[in-house]
């Protein structure tokens, strides 16, 4: 096994997404996935790039972002290890809607999108995984959607910083 296969195998199967997943699959995820690092600002994908990789942060934030049709930047998340994102935009069978910048010096494990459709096609299990993690993120654009209607700018602040520190320790 590659450096990077241990890696990327070691963490993912500690990850929601993979845990518990059929020692098969996660080994032809792991086989297929690509570790990357980017710096910080450093754009890893672009909105309406073709939607070929799903993400998994392995250290550092990651965020993305939505062009307006003005040309203003709106940010839709921030992701740091352990999160998985692109998989609505895979499913979709389209393009990126969003751009992904490193926040930060930031490692993510890459996986091929096909890997992962042609998996979900024949495991309801990895497709339930899927659906969990676009839930969770719906569930999450709800909580931020409710958090602009009802808050002023210095709770959300607050409440992002609560977010981010979460699962700090001390």
């Amino acid at each position: 096994m590659s450096a990077i296969e241990n890696t990327a195998g070691k963490f993912l199967k500690d990850i929601p997404f993979f845990k518990g997943l059929g020692e098969a699959d996660l080994a032809s995820f792991v086989s297929a996935a690509r570790v990357r690092e980017y710096h910080r600002q450093e754009q890893m994908l672009h909105q309406g790039d073709a939607a070929d990789r799903l993400f998994v942060v392995l250290s550092g934030w990651v965020k993305l972002s939505r062009q307006t049709g003005e040309g203003d930047e709106a940010v839709v998340a921030l992701f740091t290890r352990g999160d998985v994102f692109a998989e609505a935009a895979i499913f979709n069978g389209s393009v990126y809607p969003y751009t992904a910048e490193a926040a930060e010096n930031v490692r993510v494990v890459e996986i091929p999108a096909k890997l992962l459709k042609e998996k979900a096609g024949k495991n309801p299990e990895i497709l339930r995984r899927v659906m969990e993690s676009m839930s969770r993120e719906i569930r999450n654009q709800q909580m931020n959607n409710e958090h602009i209607a009802l808050m002023n700018s210095a709770q959300r602040v607050g409440c992002l910083l609560l977010r981010l520190s979460s699962n700090m320790l001390g």
